[in-house]
């Protein structure tokens, strides 16, 4: 399980740098990463309200969590191809 994941979360931080005004840093532990999103102009809540309806790609609102303001979270702990498609969407959507 730990290399799946690890290799999980490679593909999750290399996707999500490839989109202008994304920022992830990678996550250390558990199988949720932390995505800020000020550069956007929008918050996370606008942002993840609207990456579920024009995306259909569903994020957290980082506020919703203390000291999670600017930030969605995301989750993955999926198979790889749902993250590739997650970040296919969201390059769409923001491109």
């Amino acid at each position: 399980f730990c290399e799946q994941y690890i290799k999980r979360r490679a593909i999750l931080c290399e996707g999500i740098e490839e989109i202008p005004g994304l920022n992830l840093l990678s996550p250390e532990g558990a199988f949720y990463a932390f995505i800020d999103v000020t550069r956007t102009g929008m918050s996370d809540i606008e942002f993840a309200d609207k990456a579920l309806e024009e995306a259909r790609v569903q994020l957290i609102p980082g506020s919703l969590i203390q000291g999670g303001e600017g930030h969605v979270r995301v989750s993955y702990a999926t198979d790889e191809s749902q993250i590739v498609e997650g970040i296919r969407r969201l390059k769409s959507w923001l491109m």
